[in-house]
């Protein structure tokens, strides 16, 4: 890892490099999910899981390799979307903690599933 001054030049071989990596999306952040409501956070959990199915096929049937690259950051998108989904439902069931039974709360912290 080179450490460059903040005003250095880079070297015209490296910006020829950084200009071939293929584009990426930029990642997804905590603060700007935890903005969201509950309904656009499953609407953007669903467009990700689509994504990554598509990018597995891609990987299957020997994809270009800016396909592959996409794998890490969607199952990474998917944790953090999963992780501000059990917050925000954690916070409502402590908002209500007040007036219910434990029973009651225990019940309200298991995560529904979907069964097919």
């Amino acid at each position: 890892v080179l450490h460059r001054s903040p005003g250095a030049q880079v070297p015209a071989r490296l910006s020829q490099q950084r200009q071939l990596l293929p584009q990426v999306m930029p990642k997804i952040k905590c603060y700007e999910l935890r903005e969201k409501t509950e309904t656009e956070l499953l609407k953007d959990l669903d467009e990700l899981k689509k994504e990554l199915s598509g990018l597995r096929v891609a990987q299957v049937t020997g994809g270009a390799a800016s396909k592959l690259n996409r794998i890490r950051p969607v199952r990474k998108g998917i944790a953090k979307v999963l992780l501000v989904i059990t917050e925000k439902r954690k916070a409502e069931v402590k908002a209500v903690s007040s007036c219910v039974s434990s029973y009651s709360l225990l019940r309200l912290s298991r995560r529904t599933r979907e069964r097919s």
